[in-house]
Order: structure tokens, then sequence, then C-alpha cells
């Protein structure tokens, strides 16, 4: 898949695993670029039916997951929550060896943010 309209391309992998190539454009990402330096960003965003049990397995194994870049989670919650209903949480940079990876709930319905990747999928 190309990069979309929004700067991004999802590449799909096995077992629900996408890898999200992003092309920053504006002060954001001129900000990540100067960060980073040139070229494109990558995250691996993987799917999980259950964001919270997910969450909660992970808190068993000590790990403390964030709301992305080592921000923590807002409080009480397990997951960000997106203004379409689509949850998200990032492993904390130093579990992650300093990738991006990005666990996410999609949202029920054809709100989802997420669903722009579907276009991706093999026929």
């Amino acid at each position: 898949m190309g990069v979309s309209e929004t700067g991004q391309a999802w590449f799909y992998g096995n077992a629900n695993v996408w890898i999200n190539v992003v092309a920053p454009k504006g002060p954001v990402g001129e900000k990540i670029l100067a960060s980073f330096g040139e070229g494109n960003i990558m995250e691996l965003a993987a799917e999980v039916t259950n964001i919270d049990a997910f969450h909660d397995a992970m808190q068993k194994k000590g790990i403390v997951m964030t709301a992305g870049d080592d921000t923590p989670l807002p409080p009480g919650e397990k997951a960000v929550i997106t203004t379409t209903g689509d949850r998200y949480a990032y492993f904390p940079l130093d579990r992650s060896e300093g990738m991006r990876i990005m666990v996410f709930e999609r949202a029920k319905g054809d709100a989802s943010v997420f669903a722009q990747r579907n276009r991706a999928l093999p026929n």
C-alpha cells in the first residue's frame, strides 16, 4: 500500500501485526525529523481483541504500558481512548529497546481510524 493522504502506509503481517510507516509533514513532522533524522519513521502496531486483558497481563510481567514516548497513561485507564473509540497503548521504550510498539483495540463499527489500514489487506 502506498503512502496515504495522512502520510501513513500500513503493511499487513501475520497474526494481526501491522507495520505503520509514517512520512511526517508539517510542524509535528519537522519536530520528529529533527529528533530522528531524515526519512520515514516506523512503528509496529499489534491488534488485540481485549486491550484491558493485555494491559493486565503486561502489568503482571512488570511492564507498565504508556500513552506513547513513555508518557503515562491517563490516571485509572488501561489505554488511551481516541475520539473514534479506538484504544491504544505503547510498550515503554526501555522495554522495546527504542522501537515504537503500539498495541491497539479497534473501535466497533466503521468509525475506527485503524480501519484505513484495511486497504493493505491481501485479497
